[in-house]
């Protein structure tokens, strides 16, 4: 499946507009449904879209923001060892897009859950963080390594101040989970 979509978007028109949804489904339904494997090419090939695809990134509405670094988050957390190479890449490509539409954004829009669910990524995913930071039994988690952690922590900051802003005027709707 993820080999077909793929292709019909390489061989497609260029002009074509690319669907947030579609891919943010596909995440979200792999990681639902435990499948492993498939995230080797779709990660990169959605981080790619994300990269260099004009106004894809804008198009993500805030439900496909969450379900795509919540998939993210879920099946590598499930992985055994940590990622490597272009997965790693890719899904610190992804957790990057999503804190600066989170902050660009200013959390506008986004559900508690939609919030949350990004946050808890981000900190599954060991994002913004350097290995030695992470304690004890934190080391058997999932961890992005990246050659920017300076940013990475200041973008991770910058994050969580934006849920934490958006979250002051919809507290009311977080359920106690």
């Amino acid at each position: 499946v993820v080999d077909s979509l793929i292709s019909g978007v390489k061989y497609a028109n260029s002009n074509k507009e690319f669907s947030p949804q579609e891919w943010s489904n596909s995440i979200w339904s792999l990681a639902k449904a435990g499948i492993q494997g498939p995230e080797e090419k779709l990660f990169p090939f959605v981080a790619d879209l994300m990269d260099n695809s004009p106004g894809f990134l804008d198009a993500f509405k805030p439900q496909e923001l969450s379900n795509t670094i919540w998939g993210v988050a879920t099946i590598l957390s499930k992985r055994p060892g940590q990622p490597e190479g272009d997965l790693n890449d890719a899904a610190l490509r992804i957790c990057r897009h999503v804190g600066r539409q989170i902050v660009a954004r200013q959390g506008e829009r986004f559900r508690s859950q939609e919030l949350t669910n990004s946050f808890w990524a981000m900190a599954t995913l060991g994002f913004g963080n350097s290995y030695d930071s992470l304690k004890g039994e934190r080391r058997d988690y999932t961890y992005l390594s990246s050659d920017d952690m300076e940013s990475d922590n200041a973008l991770l900051v910058a994050t969580g101040n934006g849920v934490l802003g958006a979250a002051k005027s919809i507290i009311w709707r977080f359920r106690s989970q």
